[in-house]
């Protein structure tokens, strides 16, 4: 497989973590943005980064062009890096301050689209969320938060996610601190509304912002799901679209669309990097080894997104046993499987595929 001739260098390691001083806030609407969330609940202090993916998955033709739900599910594979340099961010300097070691660190990776209208449960596609989930690390055996995910009922998974939004991300925007009209100073995700760039946020325990605070259930994304949406560092988790299945059902279980292609299934993956002890996250999403039966471009598009929804044919969910097993200073090389090794160490190159097919 020659990655070499899928793939294209974007960017630096040193742009990656290009200091940002300006304000920007997480969207949550039919064009949410991925943010990542590192939670130690040892040292009781959560990091939160703006991707700057967007995941729309309507049908404005515009949009889809640069939406990672599009991109990321392409035969052809998909990988992207990203370094998290406390020299270049300030807030995550104060999480590193605080977090020296990583071993009880946990993450996540998730966007919410709170988006209602009046009636009681949304139309599917309406209202969205985007989660990683603690996997199992026994193959062939889906893990107890996929489980309950794929139980979660509609009318619950409605109220649950403009929660998700209300109490996490909408704090994160208004970089509120703890006591009303107080302003967490490191947090550069506010103001509200302005999404051109990406900020990033530490939030301790006390703070609207943290992601651990008592009470709201966020890492488990409510009571009622009980679904652990945390990975510990070291270990990759498979990337879920949940929607409503029926407008006018709310004790159906939700629909789930797992990010994938003809072949593969795609995984984010959070490990340290051995030459400087830094975390770094990725995406990876091997080409597919079969050729699409599509003919004409549209058709390989459509075939690309693989609808799949957990009520259909039952496929085993696992993640990737020991993913980080083994960790060397790697060359640039072909991308690893699941099972391997995700990272690139030392001048970190970001990788990321070429425009999708036409």
């Amino acid at each position: 497989m020659n990655w070499a001739r899928i793939v294209s260098l974007v960017v630096l390691a040193g742009s990656l973590g290009a200091p940002n001083l300006s304000h920007a806030a997480i969207a949550n609407d039919q064009n949410a943005e991925l943010f990542l969330v590192l939670w130690d609940p040892v040292s009781r202090a959560s990091y939160t980064k703006d991707l700057g993916l967007n995941v729309y998955a309507g049908s404005d033709p515009a949009r889809r062009e640069t939406s990672f739900y599009v991109n990321a599910q392409q035969d052809v594979g998909f990988q992207q890096f990203w370094a998290l340099d406390p020299a270049s961010d300030a807030n995550y300097l104060q999480f590193r301050t605080l977090v020296t070691d990583t071993t009880n660190v946990v993450w996540s990776v998730v966007a919410f689209d709170g988006t209602q209208d009046s009636s009681a449960i949304e139309s599917p596609g309406e209202m969205q969320a985007y989660l990683t989930i603690r996997a199992t690390q026994t193959p062939g055996v889906p893990g107890a938060a996929y489980t309950r995910l794929s139980a979660f009922a509609n009318g619950e998974f409605a109220q649950q996610t403009p929660f998700m939004v209300q109490e996490l991300v909408e704090p994160l925007n208004q970089a509120t601190a703890a006591a009303p009209g107080t302003v967490n100073p490191f947090n550069t995700h506010a103001p509200n509304g302005t999404y051109a760039r990406n900020g990033s946020s530490f939030d301790v325990e006390g703070q609207a912002g943290y992601f651990g605070k008592s009470g709201f259930n966020l890492p488990t994304f409510g009571s009622s799901c009980q679904c652990d949406l945390t990975t510990p560092v070291g270990r990759s988790s498979w990337f879920y679209r949940v929607t409503t299945s029926d407008e006018f059902d709310s004790f159906a279980p939700v629909a789930i669309d797992e990010f994938d292609n003809l072949s593969n299934d795609g995984y984010w993956g959070v490990a340290v990097n051995p030459a400087n002890g830094q975390l770094v996250l990725s995406y990876t999403l091997a080409p597919a080894t079969l050729q699409s039966l599509a003919l004409t471009p549209e058709g390989r598009a459509r075939a690309a997104l693989t609808e799949y929804a957990a009520g259909g044919v039952s496929r085993l969910i696992d993640a990737p046993q020991n993913e980080f097993a083994g960790y060397v200073t790697p060359m640039v090389t072909p991308v690893p499987e699941p099972g391997a090794l995700l990272l690139m160490a030392g001048g970190l190159l970001a990788l990321a595929l070429r425009r999708p097919r036409a």
